[in-house]
């Protein structure tokens, strides 16, 4: 069971990190209006507070698990 929290863990960080790059492309592009990187910004921040979570979420899952 605690295999597929942590593979569950690496697929949800995986496609975060995927969308966090979507962002950066998004950011970098010069067509992307003042708004629209600000928004993308926030957008960012979110993906790495989720991957974060997901983290800390997915180890205390795996240490219940344990016991």
């Amino acid at each position: 069971m605690t295999t597929l929290v942590r593979a569950t863990r690496v697929l949800l960080i995986l496609m975060l990190a995927a969308l966090a790059i979507s962002f950066v492309m998004g950011l970098a592009t010069s067509s992307t209006g003042g708004l629209e990187k600000v928004v993308l910004l926030f957008l960012l921040g979110g993906c790495v507070f989720a991957a974060a979570k997901i983290s800390t979420v997915s180890e205390r899952m795996v240490q219940r698990l344990r016991h």
